[in-house]
């Protein structure tokens, strides 16, 4: 099933008269940290191993996967805001992470992670929340099993 989160995000930056260094343009000594028009992330497993974040309107985003769905049992070494949680580099356009769990390869895992690589599979769909902020943290979306999980992190379901 495909996950569809929209933001428009009417972020614009630019520069004030004081700013500018000459009539050609700005430069405020400052990184574009963020979205300049609407976003688009869509999520989706389009295997029982592979797991697509699609990002659109943005260059660099983090993923943060957390498995919300079994309470205090879950796995939340993937959702980006617990200690020692990894986040998962996104950039735009598909970015796709294999699942290196037992369930989905027929191997057990030997706990090391990689990019590109999440140790969540397709079978605990229903149990999944994501969420993805900028790499400066401002939340971008997000959706799953239970999105207030995010919400201390300053990423909430907008509408």
């Amino acid at each position: 099933m495909t996950h569809r989160i929209i933001l428009l995000a009417a972020l614009s930056i630019g520069c004030t008269k004081t700013e500018c260094i000459n009539e050609d343009g700005c430069d405020t000594g400052a990184e574009d940290a963020g979205p300049v028009g609407p976003v688009t992330v869509m999520f989706d497993w389009v295997t029982p191993a592979a797991f697509e974040v699609l990002i659109d309107g943005i260059d660099s985003a983090k993923l943060g996967i957390a498995e919300t769905g079994l309470g205090g049992t879950g796995y939340y070494l993937e959702d980006c805001v617990s200690p020692a949680a990894r986040c998962h580099e996104l950039s735009e356009g598909t970015n796709t992470f294999v699942s290196q769990h037992e369930n989905a390869t027929g191997e057990p895992w030997d706990g090391v992670l990689e990019r590109g690589e999440t140790a969540l599979h397709q079978e605990s769909e229903e149990n999944l929340t994501y969420a993805v902020w900028t790499t400066d943290g401002s939340c971008l979306a997000v959706e799953g099993h239970d999105v207030t999980y995010y919400e201390p992190h300053d990423c909430v379901n907008l509408p």
